[in-house]
């Protein structure tokens, strides 16, 4: 009852006097649960992805919504050190479902033109600073050719009689 009592009084306050006297959201950002750094960064993650998101969605008068197909989310050396294995693919199968869900309320009533979003993660040497991000959009023609240079690899490691031309043409 008194916290209640003092929010209300620093919204008063807030009401009349202005920022100069005091913040009501210090208060109430206060009562929050603190989030966890994995949390946190999931959260800058989708943030960064949604902003390509918007950028990139383009829903027509009629027809489903086109969006990307895929993201990278680039990471900095150290991130990507410490997002691996198990919970690197945690990340990335959520980012997946949220980035989806986020397309579909963006777009709607229009459906989707793609029936999900992919995720990858990635390095980037040029990002020096803990905790930062950068996402980039894939369009579904982008991938494929990306997933065929990346099958080509895989399969010329393997057998060294492999050539690239016959996945390609």
């Amino acid at each position: 009852m008194e916290k209640q009592k003092r929010s209300t009084d620093t919204l008063k306050k807030w009401v009349e006097f202005g920022d100069a006297v005091c913040n009501p959201m210090d208060e109430i950002i206060g009562y929050l649960p603190q989030r966890s750094m994995s949390e946190e960064f999931l959260f800058r993650a989708a943030r960064s992805i949604e902003t390509v998101l918007q950028d990139e969605l383009f829903v027509p008068p009629c027809g489903a919504a086109l969006v990307p197909a895929r993201f990278i989310v680039f990471l900095n050396p150290i991130d990507n050190q410490s997002w691996r294995g198990a919970k690197r693919t945690a990340l990335q199968q959520l980012l997946c479902d949220i980035t989806f869900k986020r397309a579909s309320e963006m777009c709607k009533p229009a459906s989707l033109s793609v029936e999900r979003i992919g995720v990858t993660l990635e390095e980037d040497c040029n990002l020096t600073q803990p905790g930062i991000c950068r996402a980039v959009a894939v369009w579904k023609a982008d991938s494929e050719k990306a997933f065929a240079a990346s099958v080509v690899a895989v399969q010329k490691s393997a057998t060294n009689n492999f050539t690239a031309r016959t996945l390609l043409d």
